[in-house]
């Protein structure tokens, strides 16, 4: 039940959308919650977007 309450506590403080730097990487965090239950999570590398982005 610890791993559940970890994975509530990670999507609450995600919110809906957010970046995230994970394992040297960055990805875009999409939370929605599932009317039965438990959440549908997108992780998307966005690392590359970043990296042109501050070089603009």
């Amino acid at each position: 039940m610890g791993e559940v309450q970890d994975l509530e506590d990670f999507f609450s403080q995600v919110a809906v959308e957010s970046d995230q730097r994970m394992f040297d990487r960055w990805f875009r965090i999409q939370v929605s919650s599932v009317a039965t239950g438990g959440y549908i999570v997108v992780f998307s590398d966005v690392s590359d977007f970043k990296e042109q982005h501050k070089k603009l």
